[in-house]
């Protein structure tokens, strides 16, 4: 399964991190060998703060 998440994540905010966050693990536990793509305006600080590229 590939998914693509689009949004306004991680402006600065750790909230909005936090939410990303939780979806991304609840899908892991649901599907572990989706695929996830995140695309975000900020991508440098939606990178720094969930650890991945």
């Amino acid at each position: 399964m590939k998914l693509l998440i689009l949004g306004n994540h991680t402006c600065g905010n750790r909230g909005d991190s936090a939410i990303l966050r939780g979806l991304l693990d609840a899908i892991n536990i649901l599907n572990p060998h989706a695929e996830v793509d995140v695309i975000s305006r900020y991508p440098v600080s939606s990178s720094w703060l969930l650890n991945r590229r």
